[in-house]
Order: C-alpha cells, then sequence, then structure tokens
C-alpha cells in the first residue's frame, strides 16, 4: 500500500496465486479525504475490504513505502493492520528501499533540485502552509493548487515535481515572499 505522489489518495496492489499461476492486480485507489495518518489509510483500506468481502484473514505481507505513518507499529498502517490480523508480516517496500540515492543529477541540477525539495517540503510540511498556498493559487487562477511530493522510486518524479514548481512560479513566489522564506530562490535565474 502506498500513497500517491501528492499524497491525495491510497494506491494498493495485490499479488495472490490462482491456478498454479502468480498474478498481480491493481486492487484500489481511493482519496484521502483528510489527513494522510496510518488510522486513515486502514480506514480506507478496510472499508475496501469489508465492501468487497475480503478478509483480514486472508492476507500474508503487506509492503508499504516505510514512512512513519506507514511503518508505525502503534499508531502507524501496520499497528493497525496487526491489530487486526497479528499474523501478517509488513515490510518496507523492496521498491522503495533499494532506489533511494540510486540517480544522481549532474552538476549545478542537483543544488537546484534540492532547492526546489527545500521550497516544496516547506510548502507541504505544515498542513496550513498548504492550504494556505491552496487557496493563493485559487485566487491566482492557476491550473493546479498542489505542489508534488519528490520520490526517488519513480524517475519521472523529479521531472514532474520540477515541473509543477515553475507551472506555478509565481504563485509559489508569492506565497515565499508572504512568509519570508526562500523568496530570493524563484528569481535566481542560476
Amino acid at each position: 500500500m502506498n500513497r500517491d505522489i501528492a499524497s491525495c489518495a491510497v494506491l494498493g496492489f495485490v499479488r495472490y496465486v490462482h491456478q498454479d499461476k502468480i498474478k498481480e492486480k491493481f486492487l484500489l485507489c481511493e482519496d484521502l479525504l483528510t489527513t494522510t495518518k496510518g488510522e486513515d489509510v486502514f480506514n480506507i483500506i478496510n472499508s475496501f475490504f469489508t465492501k468487497n468481502g475480503l478478509d483480514w484473514n486472508s492476507v500474508q505481507q503487506v509492503s508499504v513505502d516505510g514512512t512513519p505513518s506507514m511503518m508505525g507499529s502503534h499508531r502507524g498502517l501496520q499497528g493497525f493492520i496487526q491489530a487486526v490480523n497479528p499474523e501478517i508480516y509488513v515490510d518496507h517496500c523492496i521498491i522503495h528501499r533499494y532506489s533511494l540515492g540510486s540517480k544522481s543529477l549532474p552538476g549545478n541540477l542537483t543544488l537546484v533540485f534540492e532547492d526546489v525539495l527545500k521550497i516544496v517540503n516547506f510548502v507541504k510540511f505544515r498542513d496550513v502552509n498548504s492550504r494556505i498556498f491552496k487557496e493563493l493559487c485559487k485566487e491566482m487562477g492557476e491550473q493546479y493548487q498542489v505542489l508534488l511530493y519528490h520520490t526517488d522510486v519513480s524517475w519521472l518524479s523529479r521531472g514532474k515535481v520540477v515541473r509543477r514548481v515553475i507551472e506555478l512560479r509565481k504563485t509559489t513566489q508569492e506565497f515565499l515572499k508572504q512568509k519570508g522564506s526562500f523568496a530570493t530562490k524563484c528569481t535566481d535565474r542560476e
């Protein structure tokens, strides 16, 4: 189970054996309407299970993206899953584990990308900043209202993150000017 790049949805895939063949299917994609806590993610998955007649006792393993909201043994998704079935093995997805740091950018692009990540993280780290940024995007007539988080798992992710920051650069610059942080990064031609 994972959250999408904008942390707006729970994505689920399933691998199972059917007629002696391993099958992989897309299981669910459900919107996260409020927060992205482990309990929120669990409630979405559990509701999907209930609605579709699926049994937690038939689940053997769940792989998650490794964030505290997923891996936490008490308040994370892992804790909630193991509360309904302690036999389920929850691990950090191998794709996420081995992809970290596997791609490097040439020269000054690394510095630019690090600045972009700092800006995105500043805007998205606090819910209040995200909400203010969203409203500012609406006021300024932007096509999008959110910046995207970066993940090393998807090689397209860096380009998508940078493209979104560029598309929202006027709003981002205005937001950062209001907050008094990183504003000069948006005007720096280098």
